[in-house]
């Protein structure tokens, strides 16, 4: 699998979040790496129980630049629900190992161009309007 570009047009306007959601990038270029390498399933693990905690901690940050907005409680859901699923995700890897790592590798990359290019820009373009 190809590694994943960060491009301009996945910045929302904010430098801390757009700098997090850059890390986002390097984790999972970072999983693709480790899949696609001679590495033992431990590190593949490693690597995802890592990218899960960082995600958790993004959220965290968004949550306080959200929580004027009229959808927070929405938003709020969508992290919490994405949160459930991967630890699910991870799970199922640890379980059954290789067999589950290229549905967790897509799911990570859908939800990482959707939740950039579809909930964040909108809602930190939202916050932009609401604060003139």
């Amino acid at each position: 699998m190809d590694l994943i570009k960060w491009e301009e047009k996945y910045s929302v306007g904010v430098e801390e979040i757009d700098r997090q959601h850059q890390k986002l990038f390097k984790l999972l270029n970072h999983f693709i790496e480790t899949l696609g390498g001679e590495n033992p399933r431990d590190e593949v693990r490693k690597v995802l129980e890592e990218m899960i905690d960082y995600i958790d901690y993004h959220f965290n940050t968004e949550e306080a630049y959200f929580k004027k907005h009229p959808e927070f409680e929405k938003h709020r859901s969508e992290h919490v629900a994405f949160v459930k699923k991967a630890l699910a995700l991870q799970s199922d890897f640890i379980e059954r190992g290789e067999g589950v790592s290229q549905d967790v590798l897509k799911f990570l990359i859908t939800w990482l161009k959707n939740h950039i290019l579809g909930t964040d820009i909108k809602y930190f373009g939202d916050m932009r309007k609401m604060t003139l």
